[in-house]
């Protein structure tokens, strides 16, 4: 599981942000790990759903659920993104968070799914940008972490091209990274 590190407290950050100023009915947690974006917003939203393609995350979260006694809130999925999401999600989702595997993987580095997102850095964001809409509301919106170690001219690109509009909405230097959190709809 991924520990939250500045990355997701920065996101964690811009999405309680977001949530207090914005009804928000339903909010997902895609790669929830341990459910920080997800928990942090319980209050602000109607309802949230977790999902995480690790089986293990899976099963933490829903005993974090039961013992924090949310089971009426929060559902949790196993799924690699939308590929086990159930149908009854889509067009529903009012706000989508994402950290994402985001650091490009060089030959030498070790297959880690919870850091590495491909050559670029871009493979699983992606993926993601291209089955979120389907599940989007009319009016929902996306954030998502990405890195300056990514290549951020292709990531740009790709979204200007699937005619998201999006901004760049909190940046945080961390040793020798940008880590970006991006809006997007």
């Amino acid at each position: 599981m991924y520990e939250p590190q500045e990355d997701s407290h920065l996101l964690k950050e811009v999405v309680l942000k977001y949530c207090k100023s914005n009804k928000v009915g339903l909010f997902l947690d895609m790669g929830a790990g341990s459910g920080i974006q997800g928990f942090s917003v319980i209050d602000s939203v109607s309802s949230v759903l977790m999902v995480d393609v690790n089986q293990k995350v899976v099963n933490f979260l829903k005993e974090e659920i039961i013992k924090k006694g949310l089971a009426d809130k929060i559902d949790v999925v196993f799924s690699d993104l939308f590929d086990s999401v159930p149908n009854r999600f889509k067009g529903k989702i009012d706000l989508a968070v994402f950290n994402p595997p985001y650091l490009p993987k060089g030959e030498d580095d070790y297959d880690d799914l919870e850091l590495y997102g491909g050559e670029d850095g871009l493979v699983v964001t992606k993926k993601f940008l291209e089955k979120v809409r389907d599940f989007l509301s009319e009016e929902g919106v996306i954030f998502f972490v990405a890195s300056s170690h990514s290549k951020i001219d292709k990531l740009e690109e790709f979204m200007y091209d699937k005619n998201f509009k999006f901004e760049i909405v909190a940046k945080e230097h961390i040793f020798f990274e940008d880590i970006l959190i991006y809006k997007a709809f």
